[in-house]
Protein backbone atom coordinates (compact mmCIF):
# COMPACT_ATOMS: atom_id res chain seq x y z
CA UNK A 1 0.00 0.00 0.00
CA UNK A 2 1.17 3.51 -0.86
CA UNK A 3 0.46 6.28 1.68
CA UNK A 4 0.21 9.96 0.84
CA UNK A 5 -0.04 12.79 3.38
CA UNK A 6 -1.04 15.98 1.60
CA UNK A 7 0.57 19.02 3.19
CA UNK A 8 -1.64 21.42 1.24
CA UNK A 9 -4.86 22.83 2.72
CA UNK A 10 -6.05 24.09 -0.65
CA UNK A 11 -9.33 22.20 -1.29
CA UNK A 12 -8.94 22.51 -5.06
CA UNK A 13 -5.50 20.90 -4.90
CA UNK A 14 -6.59 18.14 -2.54
CA UNK A 15 -9.59 17.07 -4.60
CA UNK A 16 -7.53 17.22 -7.79
CA UNK A 17 -4.80 15.16 -6.10
CA UNK A 18 -7.35 12.57 -4.99
CA UNK A 19 -8.70 12.30 -8.54
CA UNK A 20 -5.17 12.03 -9.98
CA UNK A 21 -4.38 9.14 -7.64
CA UNK A 22 -7.68 7.45 -8.46
CA UNK A 23 -6.96 7.73 -12.18
CA UNK A 24 -3.23 6.89 -12.28
CA UNK A 25 -2.63 4.45 -9.41
CA UNK A 26 -4.97 1.67 -10.55
CA UNK A 27 -2.58 -1.20 -9.73
CA UNK A 28 -1.83 -0.15 -6.13
CA UNK A 29 -3.76 0.27 -2.92
CA UNK A 30 -3.49 3.90 -1.84
CA UNK A 31 -4.25 5.63 1.48
CA UNK A 32 -4.46 9.44 1.38
CA UNK A 33 -4.65 11.84 4.35
CA UNK A 34 -5.62 15.48 3.84
CA UNK A 35 -7.14 18.58 5.42
CA UNK A 36 -8.78 21.49 3.63
CA UNK A 37 -9.49 25.14 4.38
CA UNK A 38 -13.22 25.97 4.78
CA UNK A 39 -15.20 24.77 1.78
CA UNK A 40 -18.38 22.88 0.87
CA UNK A 41 -17.88 19.66 -1.07
CA UNK A 42 -20.74 18.01 -2.96
CA UNK A 43 -20.87 14.57 -4.53
CA UNK A 44 -20.71 13.84 -8.24
CA UNK A 45 -24.46 13.19 -8.48
CA UNK A 46 -25.71 16.17 -6.50
CA UNK A 47 -27.61 19.21 -7.78
CA UNK A 48 -25.71 22.04 -6.10
CA UNK A 49 -28.66 24.45 -5.94
CA UNK A 50 -30.78 21.84 -4.15
CA UNK A 51 -28.07 20.81 -1.69
CA UNK A 52 -26.57 24.14 -0.59
CA UNK A 53 -27.03 27.90 -0.96
CA UNK A 54 -24.01 28.68 -3.18
CA UNK A 55 -24.54 32.46 -3.29
CA UNK A 56 -24.54 32.71 0.50
CA UNK A 57 -21.45 30.52 0.71
CA UNK A 58 -19.57 32.55 -1.89
CA UNK A 59 -20.52 35.75 -0.08
CA UNK A 60 -18.90 34.27 3.03
CA UNK A 61 -15.80 33.25 1.09
CA UNK A 62 -16.58 29.52 1.25
CA UNK A 63 -16.05 27.86 -2.16
CA UNK A 64 -18.28 25.05 -3.41
CA UNK A 65 -16.45 22.12 -5.02
CA UNK A 66 -17.49 18.81 -6.54
CA UNK A 67 -15.65 15.55 -5.93
CA UNK A 68 -15.59 12.53 -8.26
CA UNK A 69 -17.31 10.18 -5.81
CA UNK A 70 -20.96 10.18 -4.81
CA UNK A 71 -22.52 11.19 -1.52
CA UNK A 72 -24.13 14.35 -0.21
CA UNK A 73 -22.89 17.82 0.68
CA UNK A 74 -20.17 17.98 3.37
CA UNK A 75 -18.59 21.01 5.03
CA UNK A 76 -14.80 20.85 5.39
CA UNK A 77 -12.47 22.97 7.49
CA UNK A 78 -9.09 22.57 9.17
CA UNK A 79 -10.73 20.77 12.08
CA UNK A 80 -11.52 17.80 9.83
CA UNK A 81 -8.97 15.12 9.04
CA UNK A 82 -10.07 13.46 5.80
CA UNK A 83 -8.87 10.20 4.34
CA UNK A 84 -9.38 8.35 1.06
CA UNK A 85 -8.86 4.61 0.56
CA UNK A 86 -8.36 3.69 -3.10
CA UNK A 87 -8.03 0.01 -3.89
CA UNK A 88 -6.31 -1.54 -6.89
CA UNK A 89 -8.44 -2.94 -9.70
CA UNK A 90 -7.66 -5.61 -12.24
CA UNK A 91 -8.56 -5.28 -15.89
CA UNK A 92 -10.19 -8.01 -17.95
CA UNK A 93 -13.42 -9.90 -17.60
CA UNK A 94 -13.40 -10.88 -13.95
CA UNK A 95 -17.09 -11.25 -13.12
CA UNK A 96 -16.55 -13.48 -10.09
CA UNK A 97 -15.48 -10.65 -7.79
CA UNK A 98 -18.00 -8.08 -9.06
CA UNK A 99 -20.30 -6.61 -6.43
CA UNK A 100 -23.90 -7.47 -7.51
CA UNK A 101 -25.10 -4.14 -6.13
CA UNK A 102 -23.11 -2.36 -8.84
CA UNK A 103 -25.19 -3.92 -11.62
CA UNK A 104 -28.59 -3.46 -10.02
CA UNK A 105 -30.93 -1.45 -12.32
CA UNK A 106 -31.86 0.65 -9.31
CA UNK A 107 -28.57 2.49 -9.91
CA UNK A 108 -29.94 3.87 -13.20
CA UNK A 109 -33.25 4.69 -11.55
CA UNK A 110 -31.51 6.63 -8.78
CA UNK A 111 -29.46 8.63 -11.26
CA UNK A 112 -32.50 9.49 -13.38
CA UNK A 113 -34.42 10.64 -10.32
CA UNK A 114 -31.74 12.83 -8.73
CA UNK A 115 -28.78 13.66 -10.98
CA UNK A 116 -28.71 16.82 -13.08
CA UNK A 117 -28.47 16.16 -16.82
CA UNK A 118 -25.07 17.86 -17.01
CA UNK A 119 -23.75 15.48 -14.33
CA UNK A 120 -24.53 12.31 -16.31
CA UNK A 121 -21.19 12.15 -18.15
CA UNK A 122 -19.22 12.33 -14.89
CA UNK A 123 -21.43 9.67 -13.35
CA UNK A 124 -20.84 7.30 -16.28
CA UNK A 125 -17.07 7.82 -16.02
CA UNK A 126 -17.09 6.97 -12.34
CA UNK A 127 -19.47 4.06 -12.77
CA UNK A 128 -17.38 2.42 -15.49
CA UNK A 129 -14.29 2.75 -13.31
CA UNK A 130 -16.14 0.95 -10.52
CA UNK A 131 -16.88 -2.05 -12.78
CA UNK A 132 -13.65 -1.90 -14.81
CA UNK A 133 -12.69 -5.45 -13.81
CA UNK A 134 -15.58 -6.83 -15.89
CA UNK A 135 -15.50 -4.60 -18.95
CA UNK A 136 -13.47 -7.13 -20.91
CA UNK A 137 -16.61 -9.27 -21.06
CA UNK A 138 -18.78 -8.48 -24.08
CA UNK A 139 -21.89 -10.10 -22.53
CA UNK A 140 -21.43 -7.88 -19.47
CA UNK A 141 -21.15 -4.75 -21.64
CA UNK A 142 -24.29 -5.81 -23.52
CA UNK A 143 -26.08 -6.30 -20.20
CA UNK A 144 -25.16 -2.78 -19.07
CA UNK A 145 -26.47 -1.24 -22.29
CA UNK A 146 -29.74 -3.16 -22.21
CA UNK A 147 -30.24 -2.54 -18.50
CA UNK A 148 -29.76 1.21 -18.91
CA UNK A 149 -31.90 1.27 -22.05
CA UNK A 150 -34.85 -0.59 -20.50
CA UNK A 151 -34.69 1.51 -17.33
CA UNK A 152 -34.51 4.79 -19.28
CA UNK A 153 -37.34 3.90 -21.69
CA UNK A 154 -39.56 2.92 -18.76
CA UNK A 155 -38.64 6.18 -17.02
CA UNK A 156 -39.46 8.15 -20.18
CA UNK A 157 -42.78 6.33 -20.50
CA UNK A 158 -43.67 7.59 -17.03
CA UNK A 159 -43.17 11.10 -18.41
CA UNK A 160 -45.50 10.42 -21.35
CA UNK A 161 -42.78 9.70 -23.94
CA UNK A 162 -43.11 6.43 -25.87
CA UNK A 163 -40.23 4.03 -26.52
CA UNK A 164 -39.83 4.83 -30.22
CA UNK A 165 -39.98 8.56 -29.56
CA UNK A 166 -37.38 8.25 -26.82
CA UNK A 167 -34.98 6.08 -28.83
CA UNK A 168 -35.20 8.55 -31.72
CA UNK A 169 -33.66 11.19 -29.42
CA UNK A 170 -30.45 9.20 -28.95
CA UNK A 171 -27.35 10.40 -30.76
CA UNK A 172 -25.77 6.94 -30.97
CA UNK A 173 -26.23 3.73 -32.97
CA UNK A 174 -27.97 0.68 -31.57
CA UNK A 175 -25.06 -1.43 -30.32
CA UNK A 176 -27.17 -4.38 -29.22
CA UNK A 177 -25.55 -7.65 -30.24
CA UNK A 178 -22.34 -6.00 -31.50
CA UNK A 179 -18.85 -5.96 -30.04
CA UNK A 180 -18.40 -2.67 -28.22
CA UNK A 181 -15.36 -0.81 -26.97
CA UNK A 182 -15.33 0.98 -23.63
CA UNK A 183 -15.63 4.25 -25.53
CA UNK A 184 -18.75 2.92 -27.30
CA UNK A 185 -20.20 1.81 -23.98
CA UNK A 186 -19.51 5.15 -22.33
CA UNK A 187 -21.11 7.08 -25.20
CA UNK A 188 -24.18 4.82 -25.25
CA UNK A 189 -24.79 4.96 -21.50
CA UNK A 190 -24.24 8.73 -21.43
CA UNK A 191 -26.72 9.31 -24.27
CA UNK A 192 -29.44 7.04 -22.85
CA UNK A 193 -29.25 8.51 -19.35
CA UNK A 194 -28.75 12.11 -20.50
CA UNK A 195 -31.81 12.11 -22.77
CA UNK A 196 -34.00 10.58 -20.06
CA UNK A 197 -32.77 13.13 -17.51
CA UNK A 198 -33.34 15.96 -20.00
CA UNK A 199 -36.97 14.82 -20.45
CA UNK A 200 -37.35 14.76 -16.66
CA UNK A 201 -35.96 18.29 -16.35
CA UNK A 202 -38.31 19.53 -19.07
CA UNK A 203 -41.31 18.03 -17.27
CA UNK A 204 -40.08 19.39 -13.92
CA UNK A 205 -39.57 22.85 -15.39
CA UNK A 206 -43.19 22.90 -16.50
CA UNK A 207 -44.30 21.80 -13.04
CA UNK A 208 -41.98 24.34 -11.40
CA UNK A 209 -43.44 27.07 -13.58
CA UNK A 210 -47.00 26.24 -12.55
CA UNK A 211 -46.19 26.03 -8.83
CA UNK A 212 -44.00 29.11 -8.93
CA UNK A 213 -46.68 31.07 -10.75
CA UNK A 214 -49.21 30.17 -8.05
CA UNK A 215 -46.76 31.16 -5.31
CA UNK A 216 -45.87 34.49 -6.92
CA UNK A 217 -49.53 35.31 -7.55
CA UNK A 218 -50.33 34.66 -3.90
CA UNK A 219 -47.39 36.74 -2.67
CA UNK A 220 -48.24 39.63 -4.99
CA UNK A 221 -51.78 39.66 -3.64
CA UNK A 222 -50.89 39.34 0.04
CA UNK A 223 -47.44 40.85 0.58
CA UNK A 224 -48.94 43.63 2.73
CA UNK A 225 -50.25 41.04 5.24
CA UNK A 226 -47.95 40.92 8.26
CA UNK A 227 -48.78 37.22 8.65
CA UNK A 228 -47.35 36.30 5.24
CA UNK A 229 -44.72 33.56 5.51
CA UNK A 230 -43.08 30.82 3.49
CA UNK A 231 -45.06 28.18 5.37
CA UNK A 232 -48.34 29.99 4.68
CA UNK A 233 -47.69 30.24 0.94
CA UNK A 234 -46.57 26.58 0.81
CA UNK A 235 -49.82 25.51 2.47
CA UNK A 236 -51.85 27.58 0.02
CA UNK A 237 -50.36 25.81 -3.02
CA UNK A 238 -50.14 22.42 -1.27
CA UNK A 239 -46.39 21.74 -1.29
CA UNK A 240 -43.75 21.58 1.44
CA UNK A 241 -42.05 24.77 2.61
CA UNK A 242 -38.58 23.31 1.94
CA UNK A 243 -39.52 22.41 -1.63
CA UNK A 244 -41.02 25.84 -2.26
CA UNK A 245 -37.93 27.52 -0.85
CA UNK A 246 -35.63 25.52 -3.14
CA UNK A 247 -37.73 26.03 -6.27
CA UNK A 248 -38.30 29.72 -5.56
CA UNK A 249 -34.60 30.48 -5.10
CA UNK A 250 -33.57 28.40 -8.09
CA UNK A 251 -36.11 29.83 -10.52
CA UNK A 252 -36.41 33.42 -9.27
CA UNK A 253 -32.77 34.06 -8.43
CA UNK A 254 -33.73 35.49 -5.01
CA UNK A 255 -34.98 33.96 -1.79
CA UNK A 256 -38.61 34.09 -0.70
CA UNK A 257 -37.77 36.71 1.95
CA UNK A 258 -35.81 38.86 -0.51
CA UNK A 259 -38.72 38.82 -2.97
CA UNK A 260 -41.31 39.78 -0.34
CA UNK A 261 -39.05 42.52 1.01
CA UNK A 262 -38.61 43.90 -2.50
CA UNK A 263 -42.37 44.05 -3.05
CA UNK A 264 -42.88 45.81 0.27
CA UNK A 265 -40.11 48.32 -0.38
CA UNK A 266 -41.60 49.13 -3.80
CA UNK A 267 -44.96 49.88 -2.18
CA UNK A 268 -43.29 51.87 0.62
CA UNK A 269 -41.48 54.10 -1.89
CA UNK A 270 -44.76 54.67 -3.71
CA UNK A 271 -46.53 55.70 -0.50
CA UNK A 272 -43.67 57.98 0.50
CA UNK A 273 -43.89 59.76 -2.86
CA UNK A 274 -47.67 60.03 -3.15
CA UNK A 275 -49.05 60.36 0.40
CA UNK A 276 -48.42 62.29 3.61
CA UNK A 277 -48.54 59.17 5.77
CA UNK A 278 -46.01 58.93 8.52
CA UNK A 279 -43.28 56.30 8.38
CA UNK A 280 -44.99 54.22 11.06
CA UNK A 281 -48.28 54.21 9.14
CA UNK A 282 -46.49 53.15 5.95
CA UNK A 283 -44.79 50.35 7.87
CA UNK A 284 -48.18 48.92 8.83
CA UNK A 285 -49.53 49.47 5.33
CA UNK A 286 -46.81 47.37 3.71
CA UNK A 287 -46.80 44.50 6.20
CA UNK A 288 -44.52 45.44 9.12
CA UNK A 289 -45.78 45.64 12.68
CA UNK A 290 -42.59 47.26 13.96
CA UNK A 291 -41.94 50.74 12.48
CA UNK A 292 -38.32 50.63 13.68
CA UNK A 293 -37.70 47.38 11.85
CA UNK A 294 -39.30 48.85 8.74
CA UNK A 295 -36.99 51.87 8.90
CA UNK A 296 -34.00 49.59 9.40
CA UNK A 297 -34.91 47.46 6.39
CA UNK A 298 -35.68 50.49 4.23
CA UNK A 299 -32.27 52.02 4.89
CA UNK A 300 -30.55 48.65 4.41
CA UNK A 301 -32.19 47.98 1.06
CA UNK A 302 -32.66 51.50 -0.31
CA UNK A 303 -29.56 53.22 1.02
CA UNK A 304 -31.39 55.97 2.91
CA UNK A 305 -34.05 56.43 5.58
CA UNK A 306 -37.75 56.84 4.67
CA UNK A 307 -37.56 60.49 5.80
CA UNK A 308 -34.53 61.20 3.57
CA UNK A 309 -36.21 59.46 0.64
CA UNK A 310 -39.32 61.64 0.99
CA UNK A 311 -37.26 64.78 1.51
CA UNK A 312 -35.43 64.02 -1.72
CA UNK A 313 -38.65 64.09 -3.66
CA UNK A 314 -38.76 60.33 -4.09
CA UNK A 315 -35.07 60.05 -4.92
CA UNK A 316 -32.20 58.62 -2.89
CA UNK A 317 -30.05 61.49 -1.53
Amino acid sequence: MITFDSHSTDPYYNLAFEEYIFTHFRQEDVFLLWRSAPCMVVGSYQNICREVRPVKLWQQGVPVLRRISGGGAVYHDLGNLNYSCITAQDGGDNLAGLDPAKVNPSIWQGVLQTAAAEEISSFVDEYLLSVAQALGSQPFCQYLMLSARFTATEFAAGLGVGQEEFLALLDCPDMTGRNVTQADLKHYLTQVLFQAAALRDKASSSQYGTLLGQAVDYIDGHFTDDSLSLNLVAREINISANYLSAVFSQEMGVTFTEYVTGKRMDRARELLRTTDKRSGEIAFAVGYRDPHYFSFLFKKTQGCTPRDYRAGGGRKP
